[in-house]
Protein backbone atom coordinates (compact mmCIF):
# COMPACT_ATOMS: atom_id res chain seq x y z
CA UNK A 1 0.00 0.00 0.00
CA UNK A 2 2.96 2.17 1.04
CA UNK A 3 5.00 1.58 -2.36
CA UNK A 4 1.52 2.39 -4.26
CA UNK A 5 1.04 5.67 -2.45
CA UNK A 6 4.39 6.75 -3.30
CA UNK A 7 4.72 5.71 -6.80
CA UNK A 8 0.84 7.06 -7.78
CA UNK A 9 1.97 10.19 -5.58
CA UNK A 10 5.23 10.26 -7.72
CA UNK A 11 3.02 10.74 -11.23
CA UNK A 12 0.38 12.33 -10.03
CA UNK A 13 3.13 14.87 -9.17
CA UNK A 14 4.69 15.44 -12.04
CA UNK A 15 1.37 15.36 -14.17
CA UNK A 16 0.05 17.92 -12.60
CA UNK A 17 3.19 20.34 -12.53
CA UNK A 18 3.51 19.57 -16.14
CA UNK A 19 -0.03 20.60 -16.70
CA UNK A 20 0.47 24.09 -14.68
CA UNK A 21 3.10 24.92 -16.60
CA UNK A 22 0.92 24.17 -19.92
CA UNK A 23 -1.22 26.49 -18.78
CA UNK A 24 1.14 28.98 -17.81
CA UNK A 25 3.10 28.95 -21.22
CA UNK A 26 -0.63 29.18 -22.93
CA UNK A 27 -1.62 32.47 -20.69
CA UNK A 28 1.48 34.03 -21.75
CA UNK A 29 1.55 33.29 -25.28
CA UNK A 30 -2.60 34.89 -25.15
CA UNK A 31 -1.61 37.45 -23.29
CA UNK A 32 -2.26 40.84 -25.19
CA UNK A 33 0.01 44.30 -24.19
CA UNK A 34 -3.26 45.98 -23.07
CA UNK A 35 -4.44 47.62 -19.75
CA UNK A 36 -2.01 47.18 -16.48
CA UNK A 37 0.92 46.19 -17.91
CA UNK A 38 1.08 48.95 -20.95
CA UNK A 39 0.24 51.34 -18.92
CA UNK A 40 3.46 49.81 -16.47
CA UNK A 41 5.46 48.77 -18.87
CA UNK A 42 6.96 49.47 -22.29
CA UNK A 43 6.04 46.93 -25.62
CA UNK A 44 9.54 45.88 -25.99
CA UNK A 45 10.04 44.68 -22.01
CA UNK A 46 6.49 42.75 -22.37
CA UNK A 47 7.11 41.13 -25.68
CA UNK A 48 11.10 40.25 -23.37
CA UNK A 49 9.57 39.15 -20.24
CA UNK A 50 6.63 37.01 -22.37
CA UNK A 51 9.74 35.46 -24.04
CA UNK A 52 12.35 34.61 -20.96
CA UNK A 53 8.97 33.17 -18.66
CA UNK A 54 8.18 31.08 -21.93
CA UNK A 55 12.07 29.81 -22.16
CA UNK A 56 11.96 28.77 -18.89
CA UNK A 57 9.04 26.95 -18.68
CA UNK A 58 10.18 25.10 -21.58
CA UNK A 59 13.46 24.28 -19.31
CA UNK A 60 11.05 23.69 -16.61
CA UNK A 61 9.45 21.16 -18.30
CA UNK A 62 12.16 19.46 -19.48
CA UNK A 63 13.85 19.29 -16.49
CA UNK A 64 11.09 18.05 -13.97
CA UNK A 65 10.55 15.26 -16.85
CA UNK A 66 13.95 14.21 -16.64
CA UNK A 67 13.64 14.27 -12.93
CA UNK A 68 10.66 12.22 -13.06
CA UNK A 69 11.90 9.42 -15.27
CA UNK A 70 14.90 9.09 -12.73
CA UNK A 71 12.91 9.16 -9.59
CA UNK A 72 10.43 6.64 -11.68
CA UNK A 73 13.77 4.40 -12.71
CA UNK A 74 15.06 4.11 -9.10
CA UNK A 75 11.79 3.75 -6.95
CA UNK A 76 10.34 1.12 -9.61
CA UNK A 77 13.42 -0.94 -10.68
CA UNK A 78 14.54 -0.62 -6.43
CA UNK A 79 18.11 0.45 -7.30
CA UNK A 80 18.72 2.24 -3.78
CA UNK A 81 19.68 -1.28 -2.38
CA UNK A 82 21.74 -2.17 -5.25
CA UNK A 83 23.47 1.65 -4.95
CA UNK A 84 24.07 0.73 -1.53
CA UNK A 85 25.38 -2.20 -1.71
CA UNK A 86 28.09 -1.47 -4.52
CA UNK A 87 29.04 1.91 -2.35
CA UNK A 88 29.38 0.54 1.49
CA UNK A 89 31.13 -2.73 -0.34
CA UNK A 90 33.99 -0.29 -0.38
CA UNK A 91 34.02 0.66 2.70
CA UNK A 92 33.91 -2.29 5.22
CA UNK A 93 36.57 -1.38 7.16
CA UNK A 94 34.45 1.72 8.76
CA UNK A 95 31.50 1.89 11.28
CA UNK A 96 27.76 0.74 9.84
CA UNK A 97 26.59 4.50 10.69
CA UNK A 98 29.68 5.98 8.91
CA UNK A 99 28.86 3.96 5.90
CA UNK A 100 25.30 4.74 5.96
CA UNK A 101 26.50 8.54 6.02
CA UNK A 102 28.83 8.10 3.06
CA UNK A 103 26.36 6.38 1.06
CA UNK A 104 24.21 9.30 2.11
CA UNK A 105 26.76 12.03 0.79
CA UNK A 106 27.74 9.72 -2.15
CA UNK A 107 23.99 9.57 -3.41
CA UNK A 108 23.68 13.40 -2.89
CA UNK A 109 26.92 14.23 -5.10
CA UNK A 110 25.72 11.85 -7.48
CA UNK A 111 22.09 13.63 -8.11
CA UNK A 112 24.92 17.23 -8.12
CA UNK A 113 26.57 15.77 -10.70
CA UNK A 114 23.77 14.54 -13.12
CA UNK A 115 22.55 18.62 -12.29
CA UNK A 116 24.90 20.05 -13.70
CA UNK A 117 24.04 19.95 -17.78
CA UNK A 118 21.03 21.85 -16.51
CA UNK A 119 22.77 24.27 -14.37
CA UNK A 120 25.23 25.30 -17.23
CA UNK A 121 21.74 25.14 -19.79
CA UNK A 122 20.37 27.41 -17.58
CA UNK A 123 23.48 29.74 -16.29
CA UNK A 124 25.32 30.35 -20.00
CA UNK A 125 22.28 29.73 -22.00
CA UNK A 126 19.03 30.98 -21.12
CA UNK A 127 20.26 33.50 -18.21
CA UNK A 128 23.11 34.60 -21.02
CA UNK A 129 20.46 34.99 -23.53
CA UNK A 130 18.50 37.38 -21.70
CA UNK A 131 21.34 39.89 -19.95
CA UNK A 132 21.21 38.15 -16.19
CA UNK A 133 24.08 35.74 -16.27
CA UNK A 134 27.02 37.50 -14.95
CA UNK A 135 28.99 34.43 -13.94
CA UNK A 136 32.50 33.07 -15.73
CA UNK A 137 33.20 29.60 -16.12
CA UNK A 138 35.77 30.33 -13.42
CA UNK A 139 33.36 31.09 -10.98
CA UNK A 140 30.83 28.65 -12.02
CA UNK A 141 33.84 25.78 -11.53
CA UNK A 142 34.56 27.24 -7.78
CA UNK A 143 30.89 27.38 -6.60
CA UNK A 144 30.53 23.82 -7.46
CA UNK A 145 33.66 22.93 -5.78
CA UNK A 146 32.74 25.41 -2.33
CA UNK A 147 28.84 23.94 -2.40
CA UNK A 148 30.48 20.51 -2.40
CA UNK A 149 33.00 21.18 0.68
CA UNK A 150 30.42 22.90 2.22
CA UNK A 151 27.25 20.45 2.03
CA UNK A 152 29.73 17.51 3.24
CA UNK A 153 30.85 19.91 5.93
CA UNK A 154 27.22 20.29 7.36
CA UNK A 155 25.72 17.05 6.19
CA UNK A 156 28.04 14.73 7.68
CA UNK A 157 27.69 15.53 11.21
CA UNK A 158 23.70 16.24 10.95
CA UNK A 159 23.36 12.77 9.53
CA UNK A 160 25.75 11.22 11.58
CA UNK A 161 24.10 12.74 15.08
CA UNK A 162 20.06 11.86 13.21
CA UNK A 163 20.87 8.53 12.59
CA UNK A 164 22.74 8.20 16.14
CA UNK A 165 19.71 9.23 17.77
CA UNK A 166 17.50 7.01 15.79
CA UNK A 167 19.50 4.08 16.80
CA UNK A 168 20.18 4.75 20.57
CA UNK A 169 16.50 5.67 21.11
CA UNK A 170 14.83 3.33 18.83
CA UNK A 171 10.70 3.65 18.72
CA UNK A 172 10.19 7.11 20.47
CA UNK A 173 13.27 8.99 18.92
CA UNK A 174 10.98 11.83 17.43
CA UNK A 175 10.96 13.83 19.97
CA UNK A 176 14.68 14.04 20.65
CA UNK A 177 15.50 14.31 16.86
CA UNK A 178 13.10 17.24 16.59
CA UNK A 179 14.81 19.31 19.44
CA UNK A 180 18.04 18.32 17.45
CA UNK A 181 17.22 19.04 13.94
CA UNK A 182 15.04 22.23 14.96
CA UNK A 183 18.16 23.30 17.10
CA UNK A 184 20.18 22.75 13.96
CA UNK A 185 18.22 24.42 11.71
CA UNK A 186 18.46 27.88 14.16
CA UNK A 187 22.06 27.42 14.27
CA UNK A 188 22.47 27.17 10.74
CA UNK A 189 19.90 30.58 9.67
CA UNK A 190 22.50 32.46 12.33
CA UNK A 191 25.56 31.15 11.06
CA UNK A 192 24.94 31.49 7.19
CA UNK A 193 24.98 35.36 7.12
CA UNK A 194 27.89 35.45 9.08
CA UNK A 195 30.17 32.19 7.65
CA UNK A 196 28.57 30.22 4.88
CA UNK A 197 27.42 33.54 1.80
CA UNK A 198 30.79 35.47 2.57
CA UNK A 199 32.61 32.11 0.97
CA UNK A 200 30.28 32.90 -2.68
CA UNK A 201 29.85 36.48 -2.25
CA UNK A 202 31.69 39.83 -1.16
CA UNK A 203 30.05 42.10 1.02
CA UNK A 204 31.15 45.39 1.59
CA UNK A 205 29.98 48.16 3.99
CA UNK A 206 27.73 50.99 2.31
CA UNK A 207 29.70 54.08 2.12
CA UNK A 208 28.85 57.45 4.38
CA UNK A 209 25.94 59.54 2.09
CA UNK A 210 22.32 60.98 2.25
CA UNK A 211 20.92 57.30 1.22
CA UNK A 212 22.77 55.75 4.24
CA UNK A 213 21.78 58.36 6.40
CA UNK A 214 17.69 57.33 5.19
CA UNK A 215 18.17 53.98 5.16
CA UNK A 216 19.67 54.30 8.87
CA UNK A 217 16.68 56.61 9.82
CA UNK A 218 14.13 54.52 8.68
CA UNK A 219 15.60 51.50 10.54
CA UNK A 220 16.24 53.02 14.01
CA UNK A 221 12.23 54.77 13.66
CA UNK A 222 11.23 51.43 14.08
CA UNK A 223 13.34 49.91 16.48
CA UNK A 224 15.52 47.59 13.99
CA UNK A 225 19.11 49.59 14.67
CA UNK A 226 21.65 47.87 12.03
CA UNK A 227 24.90 47.30 12.95
CA UNK A 228 25.95 47.19 9.18
CA UNK A 229 24.59 48.34 6.08
CA UNK A 230 26.06 46.02 3.34
CA UNK A 231 26.20 46.20 -0.65
CA UNK A 232 26.54 42.24 -1.66
CA UNK A 233 28.03 42.04 -5.30
CA UNK A 234 25.38 40.39 -6.60
CA UNK A 235 26.44 41.36 -9.94
CA UNK A 236 29.25 39.30 -10.07
CA UNK A 237 27.12 36.38 -11.34
CA UNK A 238 23.45 37.98 -12.09
CA UNK A 239 21.87 41.24 -12.90
CA UNK A 240 19.24 39.74 -10.38
CA UNK A 241 18.42 42.56 -7.73
CA UNK A 242 17.03 41.83 -4.29
CA UNK A 243 17.50 43.06 -0.34
CA UNK A 244 16.65 41.71 3.03
CA UNK A 245 17.08 42.53 6.82
CA UNK A 246 18.76 39.89 9.15
CA UNK A 247 17.31 40.52 12.51
CA UNK A 248 17.69 37.23 14.42
CA UNK A 249 18.59 37.72 18.03
CA UNK A 250 21.21 40.63 18.36
CA UNK A 251 22.19 40.45 14.86
CA UNK A 252 21.15 43.14 12.75
CA UNK A 253 21.91 44.00 9.33
CA UNK A 254 20.87 45.24 6.09
CA UNK A 255 21.65 43.95 3.01
CA UNK A 256 21.40 45.51 -0.62
CA UNK A 257 22.50 43.86 -3.79
CA UNK A 258 24.79 46.04 -5.66
CA UNK A 259 22.42 45.11 -9.03
CA UNK A 260 19.35 47.11 -7.21
CA UNK A 261 21.27 49.78 -6.12
CA UNK A 262 21.27 50.63 -10.28
CA UNK A 263 18.18 49.82 -10.82
CA UNK A 264 16.20 51.99 -8.47
CA UNK A 265 16.11 55.42 -7.36
CA UNK A 266 16.30 55.97 -3.79
CA UNK A 267 12.56 56.30 -2.80
CA UNK A 268 12.00 53.26 -4.64
CA UNK A 269 15.03 51.48 -3.09
CA UNK A 270 13.77 52.53 0.80
CA UNK A 271 9.89 51.92 -0.21
CA UNK A 272 11.02 48.19 -0.67
CA UNK A 273 13.43 48.45 2.28
CA UNK A 274 9.82 49.45 4.45
CA UNK A 275 8.62 46.69 2.92
CA UNK A 276 11.14 43.86 4.40
CA UNK A 277 11.30 45.82 7.21
CA UNK A 278 7.66 44.89 7.73
CA UNK A 279 8.72 41.37 8.13
CA UNK A 280 11.38 41.90 11.17
CA UNK A 281 8.87 44.49 12.85
CA UNK A 282 6.21 42.03 12.65
CA UNK A 283 7.72 39.02 13.47
CA UNK A 284 7.33 36.93 10.19
CA UNK A 285 11.05 35.40 10.76
CA UNK A 286 9.59 33.94 13.87
CA UNK A 287 6.45 32.98 12.50
CA UNK A 288 8.33 31.27 10.28
CA UNK A 289 10.68 29.71 11.89
CA UNK A 290 7.50 28.13 14.10
CA UNK A 291 5.49 27.04 11.11
CA UNK A 292 8.49 25.00 9.44
CA UNK A 293 9.86 23.80 13.34
CA UNK A 294 5.77 22.48 13.92
CA UNK A 295 6.45 20.88 10.09
CA UNK A 296 9.64 19.33 11.09
CA UNK A 297 7.96 18.18 14.02
CA UNK A 298 5.11 16.31 11.91
CA UNK A 299 7.76 15.04 9.29
CA UNK A 300 9.85 12.99 11.96
CA UNK A 301 6.63 11.79 14.13
CA UNK A 302 5.76 10.36 10.62
CA UNK A 303 9.17 8.91 10.27
CA UNK A 304 9.48 7.27 13.89
CA UNK A 305 5.87 5.74 13.02
CA UNK A 306 7.07 4.35 9.35
CA UNK A 307 10.53 3.22 10.02
CA UNK A 308 9.62 0.80 12.85
CA UNK A 309 6.55 -0.81 10.52
CA UNK A 310 7.46 -3.60 9.16
CA UNK A 311 4.32 -3.24 6.66
CA UNK A 312 5.71 0.21 5.59
CA UNK A 313 9.50 -1.14 4.55
CA UNK A 314 8.29 -4.23 2.95
CA UNK A 315 6.13 -2.37 0.89
CA UNK A 316 9.37 -0.79 -0.82
CA UNK A 317 12.20 -3.77 -0.15
CA UNK A 318 12.16 -7.35 1.08
CA UNK A 319 14.39 -8.47 3.80
CA UNK A 320 16.63 -6.04 6.50
CA UNK A 321 16.94 -2.66 5.30
CA UNK A 322 19.75 -0.39 6.34
CA UNK A 323 18.34 2.88 8.46
CA UNK A 324 19.18 5.27 5.94
CA UNK A 325 17.13 3.67 3.21
CA UNK A 326 14.45 3.88 5.68
CA UNK A 327 14.88 7.25 5.45
CA UNK A 328 14.92 7.45 1.87
CA UNK A 329 11.78 5.77 1.15
CA UNK A 330 10.15 7.51 3.38
CA UNK A 331 10.88 11.14 2.24
CA UNK A 332 9.77 9.49 -1.29
CA UNK A 333 6.63 8.50 0.59
CA UNK A 334 5.92 11.99 2.27
CA UNK A 335 6.47 13.23 -1.01
CA UNK A 336 3.29 12.29 -2.09
CA UNK A 337 1.46 14.71 0.50
CA UNK A 338 4.29 17.53 -0.64
CA UNK A 339 1.76 19.53 -3.24
CA UNK A 340 -0.83 20.38 -0.54
CA UNK A 341 2.17 21.24 2.22
CA UNK A 342 3.00 23.64 -0.66
CA UNK A 343 -0.14 25.34 -1.18
CA UNK A 344 -0.43 25.78 2.33
CA UNK A 345 2.80 27.47 2.63
CA UNK A 346 2.59 29.77 0.07
CA UNK A 347 -0.79 31.14 1.43
CA UNK A 348 1.16 31.46 4.99
CA UNK A 349 3.71 33.67 2.76
CA UNK A 350 1.30 35.23 1.12
CA UNK A 351 -0.17 36.72 3.82
CA UNK A 352 2.98 37.72 5.50
CA UNK A 353 3.93 39.92 2.29
CA UNK A 354 0.30 41.71 2.43
CA UNK A 355 1.30 42.29 5.78
CA UNK A 356 4.65 43.66 5.40
CA UNK A 357 3.40 45.46 2.18
CA UNK A 358 0.23 47.31 4.43
CA UNK A 359 3.34 48.26 6.99
CA UNK A 360 5.24 50.08 4.36
CA UNK A 361 1.99 52.02 3.61
CA UNK A 362 1.66 52.91 7.61
CA UNK A 363 5.32 54.38 7.07
CA UNK A 364 4.34 56.42 4.44
CA UNK A 365 6.17 54.46 1.36
CA UNK A 366 2.98 52.75 -0.26
CA UNK A 367 3.95 54.83 -3.59
CA UNK A 368 7.55 54.20 -3.43
CA UNK A 369 6.94 50.40 -2.72
CA UNK A 370 4.53 50.00 -6.15
CA UNK A 371 7.43 52.37 -8.08
CA UNK A 372 10.13 49.60 -6.21
CA UNK A 373 8.34 46.69 -7.32
CA UNK A 374 7.28 47.63 -10.84
CA UNK A 375 11.13 48.46 -11.45
CA UNK A 376 11.73 45.06 -9.65
CA UNK A 377 9.53 43.68 -12.04
CA UNK A 378 10.82 45.03 -15.16
CA UNK A 379 14.55 44.71 -14.33
CA UNK A 380 14.04 40.95 -13.68
CA UNK A 381 11.44 40.15 -16.26
CA UNK A 382 9.07 38.74 -13.48
CA UNK A 383 6.22 37.52 -14.91
CA UNK A 384 3.52 40.20 -15.22
CA UNK A 385 0.73 37.62 -16.79
CA UNK A 386 0.82 35.02 -14.22
CA UNK A 387 -2.04 32.02 -14.79
CA UNK A 388 -4.22 32.43 -11.47
CA UNK A 389 -3.45 28.38 -10.70
CA UNK A 390 -0.10 28.01 -11.44
CA UNK A 391 0.52 31.39 -9.05
CA UNK A 392 -1.41 29.95 -6.26
CA UNK A 393 0.66 26.32 -6.11
CA UNK A 394 4.08 27.95 -7.32
CA UNK A 395 4.53 31.61 -6.27
CA UNK A 396 5.11 32.51 -2.93
CA UNK A 397 4.15 36.28 -3.27
CA UNK A 398 1.01 37.85 -4.10
CA UNK A 399 1.28 38.77 -8.01
CA UNK A 400 2.56 42.22 -8.84
CA UNK A 401 -0.99 43.35 -9.94
CA UNK A 402 -2.33 42.07 -6.42
CA UNK A 403 0.22 43.91 -4.11
CA UNK A 404 -0.59 47.17 -5.96
CA UNK A 405 -4.38 46.74 -5.33
CA UNK A 406 -3.59 46.15 -2.05
CA UNK A 407 -1.51 48.78 -1.61
CA UNK A 408 -3.20 51.20 -3.23
CA UNK A 409 -6.03 49.92 -0.96
CA UNK A 410 -4.70 50.01 2.19
CA UNK A 411 -3.43 54.09 1.35
CA UNK A 412 -7.32 54.96 0.63
CA UNK A 413 -8.26 53.38 4.33
CA UNK A 414 -5.58 55.09 5.70
CA UNK A 415 -6.60 58.50 4.53
CA UNK A 416 -10.11 57.68 5.22
CA UNK A 417 -8.96 57.54 9.02
CA UNK A 418 -7.06 60.55 8.76
CA UNK A 419 -9.71 62.24 7.85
Amino acid sequence: MFYTIAMIGIILENVWNIYLLTRQRRKLLSSEYKGFVANNFSEKDFKTMKAYNTDNINYSMFSRTFSFIITMIMVGLNLYPILYSIITSKLYNLSDINQQVIFMLALLQLSNIIDIPFSVYKTFYLEEKYGFNKTTVKTFVFDLLKNTVLSIMVLYPFLMITLKIINVMNAGFWLYLFLFTFGFTVLLIILYPIFIQPVFNKFTPMEDSDLKSRIEKLGSSQGFNAKKILIMDGSSRSSHSNAYFIGLFNERRIVIYDTLLKQTDEDSLLGILAHELGHWKLGHTWRQLAINGMLQLTLIYFLDFCIFNANFISSFIKGEAPLILKIIYFQIFFNAFSPILNVMMNFIIRYGEYEADGYAVKLGYGDSLIKGLISLYKENKANTCPDELYSIYHHSHPTLLERIEYVKKQESELKKKEE
